[in-house]
């Protein structure tokens, strides 16, 4: 029988391997402490944080839950256990044992932090919120309280606020890589290019590989037209998340030589909104000659197509399923072909539709929407059809001056968006409005083009609607953010900018982030002039 003195020993012995990494060797002495005295809660805990080390979640839980058994007053064993649980991403457990800690310890900044990690994992974003500002107050230096504070603020574009909160703590702090990003990312959603390129350019000097940051630098670039180095930066996107299929592709990639007896695959990336605007640049791409195949949706194949004839296309599911069974020389995504042909400005031909619809289907929709009052047919889209970006779109509320414009019927092109709370607002505002349960955008979008083909205007936010309309041809508006995509430009100098992508589509643009008054007061004035001038 080891007497006390050997105990503690044991446990001193453990306490060092543990300070320095030896993590195994921990196990190893807690055990034996634990053999010797089976109620010692310290030998435990430590056995749990050597496990959470390794790491081995399960046993860490297992350990530390029993060191709490034994001494639930100890509050870092509660905030040590509620670390395990968010590592195992057990937020809901983890918060609640970050409360049990804050019962007994109140006066600890890190476990509101942490709690706030949990809580935006869970979407609990006020929340969050609450316990950053409670660290904050307990910590007025807390740098991860004021970088989370500044991300949470980032998620819900209030960007001026989270460019504040990071201008404060890098004022504090020395070079942080992490804080000096989400500055910029803010700068750039404010529309502060240049500022949010110098940031940027920060970074680089001290990590010339951070993909994201050479990816808002293409995006920026592209912006102001500078295609040459705003094309190499926006190529990183594929260090960022490789397309579906780039993983399946054992090929040399197109540096864009002579395609003669050569086939190219183009790979379909990023969303359809993405692909259908790069499809535009195939035109120019099949002057070099050679084989092309184009690797598309399937929902997107019959239009394709029909737009590109001498073109042959291979769905998604058919190359991820059956690659071996192509025959391929170079392969090359979609949206880098404009690295080859289109390195100035003087490089983007006078503008032409290059999308065909199919003739009988817009006529359908056209007989079906002429019978409806309304001389002015418009179709209208407000929101990007995916959960991460729809804080870039409008209310209908918000479109109402639009919406209530004399002479015109709006159509409908908001893919999902046909319910009873859409039907009561066009019922109780009195709006000429068509659901066209016949088209359905997410399934067939051959339809969805013959259904935008028949229109007389588009009126859409900075999404694959506004794109579509554009390349068929149609005339559209777009309403647009202070960051929105670059094909639309960039303003510079008070000289407003039009898109060299798409010269004919008018734009209207934000002066202040996520302020639409202006917007929609003036494309309801140029809305109602268009009424009048066809009455």
């Amino acid at each position: 029988m080891k007497s006390r003195r050997d105990i503690d020993a044991l446990f001193v012995s453990a306490q060092q391997n543990y300070q320095e990494g030896n993590y195994q060797e921990v196990n190893k002495i807690c055990k034996q402490v634990i053999k010797l005295d089976d109620k010692n809660h310290q030998a435990f805990h430590l056995l749990g944080m050597a496990a959470l080390r390794i790491p081995m979640y399960e046993e860490a839980v297992v350990c530390l839950q029993r060191a709490i058994d034994l001494q639930p007053t100890v509050a870092n064993y509660h905030g040590n256990i509620a670390a395990v649980y968010a590592q195992m991403g057990e937020h809901r457990k983890a918060i609640k044992s970050f409360i049990s800690a804050l019962r007994k310890q109140a006066d600890m900044p890190v476990y509101y932090n942490n709690m706030a990690n949990s809580l935006l994992s869970l979407h609990k974003h006020n929340s969050a919120r609450r316990m950053l500002e409670k660290a904050l107050a307990l910590n007025p230096d807390y740098d991860n309280a004021y970088n989370n504070l500044a991300a949470i603020e980032i998620q819900h574009r209030n960007f001026k606020r989270a460019y504040q909160l990071l201008n404060e703590v890098l004022s504090k702090s020395d070079y942080n890589e992490y804080f000096l990003y989400n500055k910029a990312v803010a700068l750039y959603q404010l529309g502060e290019y240049e500022h949010a390129l110098s940031t940027f350019d920060q970074i680089l000097i001290h990590n010339p590989e951070h993909a994201d940051v050479h990816f808002y630098r293409g995006l920026i670039l592209l912006s102001y037209e500078r295609w040459i180095a705003g094309w190499e930066a926006y190529n990183w996107r594929f260090f960022k998340a490789q397309p579906t299929t780039l993983s399946l592709v054992d090929l040399p990639i197109w540096q864009g030589g002579s395609l003669q007896d050569r086939t190219l695959l183009l790979l379909a990336e990023q969303d359809v909104g993405q692909q259908l605007l790069f499809v535009g640049l195939l035109k120019d791409l099949l002057k070099k000659s050679g084989k092309i195949v184009l690797e598309c949706e399937g929902r997107l194949q019959d239009l394709l197509q029909r737009s590109f004839p001498e073109l042959n296309f291979v769905t998604s599911q058919a190359l991820s399923e059956n690659t071996h069974e192509y025959a391929f020389d170079y392969y090359l995504p979609l949206g880098s072909a404009g690295t080859f042909i289109r390195r100035e400005t003087s490089d983007f031909p006078r503008f032409k539709s290059y999308l065909c619809c199919d003739e009988k289907q817009q006529n359908k929709c056209a007989r079906r929407y002429k019978r409806r009052l309304g001389k002015l047919k418009v179709g209208i889209s407000w929101q990007i059809n995916q959960d991460d970006f729809k804080h870039f779109g409008l209310t209908l509320e918000q479109l109402l001056p639009v919406l209530k414009s004399h002479g015109v019927c709006f159509i409908n092109l908001q893919p999902g968006q046909d319910n009873e709370a859409l039907k009561a607002f066009v019922k109780k505002h009195k709006i000429k409005w068509i659901n066209d349960k016949t088209v359905d955008p997410l399934g067939n979008l051959d339809a969805y083009a013959a259904q935008v083909a028949a229109l007389d205007l588009v009126i859409a936010i900075d999404n694959a609607a506004l794109v579509l309309a554009a390349a068929l041809g149609v005339p559209a508006w777009g309403l647009l953010t202070k960051a929105p995509h670059f094909i639309w430009g960039k303003e510079r100098g008070g000289k407003k900018a039009k898109s060299v992508w798409f010269p004919k589509v008018k734009l209207y643009r934000q002066k202040h982030l996520d302020v639409w008054d202006d917007v929609i007061d003036k494309v309801a004035k140029d809305l109602g002039n268009l009424t009048n001038k066809t009455q």
